[in-house]
């Protein structure tokens, strides 16, 4: 089951990033939003329903949000703050998976567990809400 629910979602994927060109001609910060707090829904369906399987299904359709739109944008996003373009890309994923990756890794490990999924879409939701400071209009940087 668990080659099904990743080969569904990864078949969700493709057809986001199929279709993503037009969305992402619209406000990339509030894509982002969008796509943070649909992922703080979808961490929370997991962990409301566990034995779900039609969830479990529901949940792999919303990471094609969550994931796959999310990065392209975040990509382009970065693109508009900085000058160098190669590096907002390395610093998109020095941030992303060098250093959230790291700390990721290490707050699962400690928070392991039943709650796991409740902890995702709480940290899921700080993120949200912290995108709520970042300022729209910033200039090119470096």
């Amino acid at each position: 089951m668990t080659s099904y629910l990743w080969s569904f979602g990864v078949l969700c994927e493709i057809i986001m990033l199929y279709f993503q060109g037009p969305i992402l001609k619209n406000n990339l910060l509030t894509i982002i939003k969008f796509c943070v707090g649909i992922t703080v829904f979808r961490w929370l369906l997991l962990y409301l329903y566990p034995d779900s399987l039609s969830i479990t299904f529901i949940s792999q359709s919303i990471h094609a949000f969550s994931f796959g739109l999310y990065h392209s944008a975040v990509i382009i996003y970065l693109y508009t703050l900085y000058s160098n373009k190669k590096l907002a890309q390395q610093f998109m994923y020095g941030v992303a998976y060098g250093l959230g990756g790291f700390f990721g890794a290490y707050i699962s490990g400690v928070v392991y567990g039943e709650f796991l999924f409740l902890y995702s879409a709480i940290f899921s939701a700080i993120a949200f809400f912290s995108l709520f400071f970042v300022k729209k209009n910033q200039e090119s940087v470096v």
